[in-house]
C-alpha cells in the first residue's frame, strides 16, 4: 500500500508541475500571482520588438512601464511582466504589415486576439495591439495614441470611461529622445510619467502601478476620432 501511495503522490505532483509549467509558459505576463519573467527575458522581448518595428520603419515611442524604467533606472523594471510601446494613429503601419514583422521576430497574437478597438461614430479604431513572444512567452503591448487639434493625446481604454488624456507641453517636442540598448528611441516625456505615476515616480515602489491620469469626460467615446 505504501508503494501505491508513494506512486500516486508522485503522479499527482507531476501533474501539478505540468499544469504550473503550462500556465507559466502561456500566461506568465498576465497573471499577477505568477513570478515575473525576469530581466533577461524582458531584454530579449524588448530587443526583438525594436528589431521588428525598425525593420518596417515604424515610428514608435517607449511607453508606460518601459518608459518609466528606462528614464528612471536606465533599464527595464526587473519585476515588470511585459514591454510597452506606443504609436500615433497616423503613423500606424497596416495591421498585416505589423503582424508579419512581429511574427518574423518570434511573436504571436495571444488567444484573445488583437487589436483591441473602440467604436466611435460607427467606426472601429484600434487602441491596443498585443503580442506574446513565442518562445519565452513575454508580452509586448503597442498602444495607439490619437492627437487632438489642441495638442492633447487620447488613449483608449478597454471599457467606456477608462481612456486617458494627456495635454502635451506647449512649445516643446511631443516626445523625448533616449539612447537605450544600442538605439535611439522616442520616449514619453517626463511630464507624462509624473502624471501617470505621481510626483514620486522617481522612487521605485514594490509594485509600480500607474495612477489614473486625467480621464476623458465622455463616458461613451473616449477616443477623439481621427480625421476622415
Amino acid at each position: 500500500m505504501k508503494k501505491v501511495a508513494v506512486l500516486a503522490f508522485f503522479v499527482v505532483m507531476s501533474l501539478v508541475a505540468i499544469v504550473i509549467i503550462f500556465v507559466q509558459r502561456r500566461f506568465v505576463y498576465t497573471l499577477s500571482w505568477l513570478p515575473p519573467p525576469g530581466i533577461k527575458k524582458l531584454h530579449t522581448t524588448f530587443d526583438d520588438t525594436v528589431s521588428a518595428l525598425r525593420g518596417i520603419n515604424a515610428k514608435y515611442a517607449l511607453a508606460y512601464g518601459t518608459a518609466l524604467g528606462v528614464v528612471r533606472e536606465n533599464d527595464l523594471i526587473q519585476r515588470d511582466r511585459d514591454v510597452d510601446f506606443a504609436m500615433f494613429y497616423e503613423d500606424l503601419p497596416s495591421w498585416d504589415t505589423l503582424n508579419r514583422a512581429m511574427a518574423s521576430h518570434g511573436f504571436e497574437c495571444p488567444a484573445k486576439s488583437t487589436p483591441y478597438s473602440w467604436e466611435c461614430h460607427g467606426r472601429q479604431y484600434p487602441i491596443l495591439f498585443q503580442y506574446r513572444h513565442r518562445i519565452i512567452r513575454v508580452g509586448c503591448d503597442i498602444g495607439v495614441m490619437y492627437r487632438r487639434d489642441d495638442g492633447t493625446w487620447d488613449f483608449g481604454g478597454a471599457r467606456p470611461g477608462t481612456g486617458h488624456r494627456f495635454i502635451s507641453r506647449p512649445g516643446k517636442p511631443e516626445m523625448n529622445e533616449i539612447h537605450f540598448r544600442g538605439h535611439e528611441h522616442s520616449i514619453f516625456p517626463v511630464e507624462w510619467l509624473k502624471e501617470q505615476y505621481g510626483e514620486s515616480w522617481m522612487t521605485p515602489l514594490p509594485d509600480d502601478k500607474g495612477r489614473p491620469s486625467s480621464k476623458c469626460t465622455n463616458e461613451t467615446s473616449c477616443i477623439y476620432p481621427p480625421p476622415e
